[in-house]
């Protein structure tokens, strides 16, 4: 398996099915992927595979992820997707690290106005997202 599709299948672990919650400012979502930032797809009927597509054209690419350590790569992916790439590429522009990029998103996790309601999850995510990181960095050993 691909470091993308090992990557890929912890994203799509966290990002789950469809979800159309009045509270997230993404609006309807399948697998992550928001009507808000892709209003041309149909987000309720979006199958793997397109957002499998969509992950790698407009998250995985655009943060160089084939350019870094299987490690930073998954746990850059995960933070471009729930964090943003643009926030991503500043964080891997400051560090190489697994263990600083991860506090780096929990910092910023901690000063979102939402985090009341989502920070638990964000939170088991991120400690998720480290823990595979760590156990693909040792398997690439």
């Amino acid at each position: 398996m691909s470091t993308f599709d090992t990557a890929l299948a912890h994203v799509l672990k966290w990002e789950g099915g469809y979800s159309s919650d009045p509270n997230d400012p993404g609006g309807e979502t399948n697998f992550g992927i928001s009507k808000r930032a892709h209003p041309n797809e149909d987000i309720k009927n979006l199958t793997v595979e397109r957002a499998g597509q969509i992950y790698r054209l407009e998250y995985w690419n655009r943060i160089g992820a084939d350019n870094l350590p299987a490690a930073l790569a998954l746990m850059a992916f995960d933070g471009a997707v729930n964090q943003g790439v643009t926030r991503m590429n500043g964080w891997l522009a400051q560090t190489h690290s697994v263990d600083e990029l991860a506090a780096l998103r929990a910092m910023r996790y901690a000063t979102v106005g939402n985090f009341d309601r989502y920070g638990h999850g964000w939170m088991r995510r991120l400690m998720d997202t480290h823990r595979a990181s760590i156990a693909l960095e040792i398997s690439h050993v």
